[in-house]
């Protein structure tokens, strides 16, 4: 959303930037000293300090359904998407996931740990089983006040994972 990130005073950062950051990043984790100068970011002889558990890094999730952010994810870890609107309403059908991990593993030269996370909406009981056939690895129930009152999310929870 454009209001994030003018909230801290830029515009919205392009790919390029992003796939600049992440490389940093990236090379940041390793614990080595870093001595990056590109065309977005400069980094003068910084070592990172503690470093993650997780090795050889963090974990990366790319977001996006462009054709260039299926591209980044794919380079990376994992890829989430939003599968519901601002009314709480599922707008990602699972044909359409399908469709969107069949581009993202076009791009990746193996399919292996690739994790797929859909933002959604289901009820208790529901099924979200079709969106596992599609490529979904995770499912992440998207909690939000346009949903309900609290009481009503609340339910929600207590009623666990859908199937």
């Amino acid at each position: 959303m454009r209001e994030e990130f003018t909230a801290f005073g830029s515009a919205r950062p392009g790919g390029a930037a992003l796939d600049e950051a992440l490389d940093v990043m990236s090379s940041l984790w390793s614990g080595d000293e870093v001595r990056h100068r590109g065309a977005h970011y400069t980094v003068d002889g910084v070592r990172l300090a503690p470093l993650p558990l997780q090795r050889p890094r963090v974990p990366v999730w790319v977001g996006g359904t462009a054709a260039g952010a299926l591209r980044r994810a794919a380079r990376w870890d994992g890829w989430i998407v939003a599968g519901d609107d601002q009314e709480g309403r599922m707008t990602l059908s699972p044909g359409s996931l399908d469709a969107q991990v069949a581009e993202l593993r076009r791009h990746r030269a193996t399919a292996d740990d690739l994790d797929v996370a859909v933002i959604g909406v289901s009820e208790p009981g529901s099924a979200v089983r079709a969106y596992a056939e599609a490529g979904a690895t995770w499912w992440l129930e998207h909690l939000h006040g346009y949903r309900g009152s609290v009481e009503r999310l609340m339910q929600r929870v207590r009623a666990g994972p859908p199937t």
